[in-house]
């Protein structure tokens, strides 16, 4: 499997209070030569640190609905991947990586993305 990818990561909102449901929006490039197939590849995603510092998994971010690859990504195509997962009831900053995966092995480089969760604003 050639490994050349490239990647990024959006959400649903810039800002996250906690407790709610957002959107994760994660599209990765095949930069490589060799045709995904239906169903090969997989991105999987674990918090990888917690606002204390240490590391950590959280529930919440696991998501509650994985958008797996059913289509064959050519190279130079993007697939993007979408998931639902629920903020934290506690705010502070969580490091969240993201990996590509191909048959149970990581292939390219993670993506790791900071969001902080803060509290609602009062009115």
């Amino acid at each position: 499997m050639d490994a050349n990818i490239s990647s990024s990561v959006r959400f649903s909102s810039s800002t996250f209070v906690p407790g709610k449901a957002y959107k994760a929006y994660v599209r990765v490039t095949n930069q490589g030569s060799c045709i995904w197939g239906a169903r090969e590849v997989e991105l999987r995603v674990k918090v990888v640190r917690c606002p204390s510092g240490s590391a950590c998994q959280r529930e919440e971010f696991i998501p509650k609905k994985w958008d797996i690859n059913e289509q064959f990504v050519d190279p130079r195509e993007s697939e993007e991947f979408i998931y639902d997962w629920e903020a934290p009831a506690y705010t502070g900053k969580f490091n969240i990586q993201y990996q590509m995966y191909y048959d149970n092995k990581p292939i390219g480089d993670p993506i790791i993305a900071t969001i902080e969760i803060s509290p609602p604003k009062q009115p």
